[in-house]
């Protein structure tokens, strides 16, 4: 349900949704698997089912040492190859 909802999101959704959840991480104002969501939601015009997408390919998806533009496509890739 989660990646089908994400394929369906705009590219620069995602990327933004990706780079609130890495300035969030990097801020230690929130957990990042229970709270973060909630912050996402508050501060980005997704609903619920795009908010939970975007938060879990994300944790999904991080990694320190891949910028935010190509980690967002490569989960959105293999979204659409689940298709």
């Amino acid at each position: 349900m989660t990646e089908t909802m994400l394929t369906q999101m705009p590219r620069e959704d995602v990327v933004s949704g990706f780079a609130f959840l890495d300035a969030l991480r990097k801020s230690g104002e929130a957990n990042m698997f229970t709270e973060a969501g909630q912050y996402l939601q508050a501060n980005h015009d997704f609903s619920r089912a795009e908010t939970k997408a975007v938060h879990m390919a994300w944790i999904k998806s991080f990694a320190k040492d891949k910028a935010i533009e190509e980690r967002a496509d490569a989960i959105l890739s293999q979204s659409q190859e689940g298709k």
